[in-house]
């Protein structure tokens, strides 16, 4: 695998959106420029890198200039500097920002002042990002997910993406640092994808900061309508349903769903293990716990996450009661007829 062969394993990031976007101006080497013109549109404003020496027109670019080659962008770079234009390197600057959920343009700062840290540690469908975004509308700094698998996939690649774990990490506590509050969003999933591509230090790193940061345990106690949501997310496409936002659509597309009931008892298996394990995790690092019932937050989320802003020591933002809830429940009568299912096969 190459850098260019990896990019395309990088959908998530949006990195070919950004390109197309007309702003940016991409040095490339070869294997790049082949990739980068086959999008099409991009074409017109990509530059070769074995041209840039003595290139009249690298002074009359207009726009941010991204560079795109195999080996290492350094060189490069310091050649576009010679000509007074200052660039981002792909992998070495846009990638990492992005992966860290930052702009490609994100102006790095050195100091970071979280006193208060905490962390969603979960699995998956149960509410995590409506309590994320109601954290965020009440205040509590901007906790979302970073640990994405597109890390994972960098981690795993390092040999070509370059990845650094470290300056990731110092990427997401910095970009995300708000009022002295930064929050995280731990889908225990891919904390465990993403582990296996870690060095030991790098998960001693990760774990140090869970041991110190606030655990904020959401749960699903109803794990059969859990699995239920996994198995129909997966079947639509559709993850989370704004309010307003296509449920006539969506309940439709649900009503056409083929059972497969196998498939819903092993969603069902791998959250009841996803749980154990969480619970074990949590009894290792031995640190501050909040815990949180999706029943509960589905039932009343202002005064859930009210008394979570409060548990983890901070102030509920003014007019946050006053909000509207974003987020509607995704449930269907096919998640009843789909729950009635599972609940006879684990009873055989």
């Amino acid at each position: 695998m190459n850098r260019a062969a990896l990019l395309a394993s990088l959908d998530e990031l949006r990195i070919r959106p950004l390109f197309e976007s007309g702003r940016w101006n991409l040095i490339c080497d070869e294997s790049f420029e082949q990739l980068i013109k086959s999008w099409g549109d991009v074409g017109n404003r990509v530059i070769s890198a074995a041209s840039l020496a003595g290139n009249a027109e690298l002074g009359q670019l207009k726009g941010p200039i991204a560079v795109c080659t195999e080996k290492p962008e350094g060189p490069v770079q310091q050649l576009l500097r010679e000509h007074g234009r200052p660039s981002l390197g792909l992998f070495s600057q846009i990638v990492p920002r992005l992966a860290a959920g930052l702009p490609p343009r994100y102006a790095v700062t050195t100091t970071n002042d979280a006193k208060v840290e905490f962390a969603i540690l979960c699995s998956g469908r149960c509410g995590s990002t409506l309590l994320s975004r109601e954290l965020r509308a009440a205040g509590a700094g901007k906790p979302r997910e970073h640990l994405r698998p597109p890390v994972r996939t960098l981690l795993r690649h390092r040999d070509v993406s370059g990845f650094e774990f470290y300056r990731w990490w110092d990427l997401v506590r910095l970009g995300h640092t708000v009022e002295g509050v930064f929050g995280t969003k731990i889908i225990y999933g891919f904390w465990i994808a993403s582990k296996e591509y870690m060095t030991a230090d790098e998960r001693s790193c990760f774990l140090e900061f869970l041991g110190r940061a606030t655990i904020v345990h959401i749960y699903r106690r109803d794990r059969v309508a859990q699995a239920v949501s996994d198995f129909v997310a997966n079947k639509t496409g559709v993850w989370h349903l704004l309010k307003g936002g296509g449920r006539a659509a969506y309940d439709a597309s649900t009503a056409q769903i083929d059972v497969d009931v196998a498939a819903l008892v092993s969603i069902y298996d791998r959250y009841a293990r996803h749980e154990e394990a969480i619970s074990r995790l949590i009894k290792e690092l031995g640190g501050r716990l909040l815990e949180i019932e999706y029943e509960n937050l589905a039932a009343d989320p202002k005064q859930i996450v009210a008394l979570a802003v409060e548990a983890l020591g901070l102030t509920t933002s003014s007019g946050y009661f006053a909000m509207d809830v974003k987020l509607e429940p995704t449930t269907t009568e096919a998640h009843q007829m789909l729950g009635d299912l599972l609940r006879r096969a684990l009873a055989n």
